[in-house]
């Protein structure tokens, strides 16, 4: 007698409905793979880390690492610490320098409506952020605010509802974020990212 697939000695009626289930499951579990890759493709992007944006994550996750990135809409959580993609507008002043008056920046939340902003002075002249009483370890010249327009402008209190704060502290001097153009609105970030 021939060993059947599910370990039973002799075929009949009871064996091959085991077998026709098996052959069901195996197809309907290959589909269900099938549609959900399709649908994580279609809801995420995957990119690998580029030069460009290894300075936001710094420290945090290595260099080329995968990014995955999942569009922001009015349902997406949001909090200090999110790494997001951002577009922004660039001040006159800045974008004198840097040649370009708006773009996309990958940075981390550090404020959201609510939070409140305090600027601690330093010795130097310049400021240091703290937000709920934390530093951020981000600081600024005040001048750097110059050109940005007064309703998100940096100059401490509560963060107001609709806008972030963004921040990357370990790109202090050379960075593109709230420090040179203010509080970003909620509706100007593009994606949130998460990593491998």
């Amino acid at each position: 007698m021939r060993r059947s697939r599910v370990g039973i000695d002799r075929p009949g009626p009871i064996n091959q409905r085991l077998q026709g289930w098996l052959v069901w499951a195996r197809r309907v579990g290959i589909l269900s793979m099938v549609v959900i890759a399709g649908l994580i493709v279609r809801w995420y992007d995957f990119e690998s880390l580029g030069d460009a944006q290894w300075p936001a994550l710094e420290g945090k996750v290595r260099q080329g690492a995968f990014l995955i990135f999942k569009k922001v809409d009015e349902d997406t959580l949001l909090g200090d610490g999110s790494l997001v993609e951002a577009h922004v507008v660039v001040p006159p002043v800045l974008s004198k320098r840097i040649g370009r008056n708006e773009g996309v920046i990958l940075t981390t939340i550090a404020g959201v409506p609510g939070d409140v902003i305090h600027l601690e002075p330093l010795s130097d002249g310049r400021v240091e952020l703290h937000v709920n009483g934390d530093p951020t370890g981000a600081s600024m010249w005040l001048s750097w605010q110059d050109g940005v327009a007064p309703q998100i402008r940096i100059n401490g209190g509560p963060i107001p509802q609709g806008l972030v704060l963004l921040l990357n502290p370990a790109v202090d001097a050379e960075a593109i974020d709230s420090r040179k153009v203010g509080l970003v609105p909620r509706a100007a970030l593009l994606r949130k990212a998460s990593y491998l």
